[in-house]
């Protein structure tokens, strides 16, 4: 119904505008979303292979903020972030690599293949 298609596009759009203001905090080993104590609320966790190439190895949402569009705010944020400091990485994380096969326009960002298939 149109009263279904309205409240759908009202939700879809505050949540978009809610992710946009978050204010994500970024390190050099991950990108996260502190909660009023400082702890992570969402985050996404890069490691440094053996080969020193940036690994997205976790990607985490408190369950309070999920369903959201936390955890692909989170993904863009790395993206841009790695882009921006002319590195590429691989992907570990399931979700930052379904992320990555979503969003192609950052296909330059990610690394394909793990160095020997071990995940170094």
């Amino acid at each position: 119904s149109n009263l279904r298609a309205l409240w759908y596009t009202k939700f879809c759009i505050h949540f978009s505008e809610e992710t946009d203001k978050m204010e994500f905090v970024t390190q050099e080993n991950r990108i996260y979303l502190p909660g009023p104590d400082g702890a992570a609320l969402a985050e996404v966790v890069f490691r440094r292979a053996a080969d020193g190439i940036p690994v997205i190895s976790r990607t985490f949402v408190d369950e309070s903020l999920r369903g959201r569009g936390v955890a692909a705010a989170l993904m863009l944020a790395a993206a841009k972030t790695l882009r921006a400091r002319g590195e590429r990485t691989r992907a570990a994380c399931s979700y930052a690599q379904t992320w990555f096969a979503r969003h192609p326009e950052y296909a330059d960002v990610l690394l394909t293949a793990e160095p020997g298939g071990n995940g170094a």
